[in-house]
């Protein structure tokens, strides 16, 4: 690593995860994400039956689960938002550094909202 490199590093205000928490934060962010994009398609699906249902039974099902999953898609989304942050700042990306990591920051805010 070069001296500069070090200066860099060792002037952050925040300390650095050591390697096992950033895998257990990558891990949690990874397993956040991919159930968010999961009850994202479910809702999309529920939406689905419920519009083109004809039946009155399957359509107020539909709805009701539509409205149940919003919690558990709001944790997702929250656990992306918490793990991400905790990523930037404890890793060497950190949150503004790269535009592309405060993008991606910035469309998990708006879509967690």
């Amino acid at each position: 690593m070069s001296a500069a490199r070090t200066a860099v590093r060792s002037s952050s205000a925040w300390p650095q995860l050591s390697r096992r928490w950033r895998k257990a934060t990558l891990v949690a962010q990874i397993v956040g994400g991919g159930a968010w994009i999961g009850i994202d398609v479910i809702v999309a699906v529920l939406v689905l039956a419920g519009q083109l249902s004809d039946d009155v039974a399957t359509r107020s099902l539909a709805q009701a689960l539509a409205t149940f999953v919003v919690w558990p898609m709001l944790t997702a989304g929250l656990v992306c938002l918490a793990t991400g942050l905790v990523l930037g700042v404890g890793t060497k990306w950190g949150l503004l550094r790269y535009w592309w990591v405060a993008a991606n920051s910035r469309s998990t805010w708006c879509c967690a909202r």
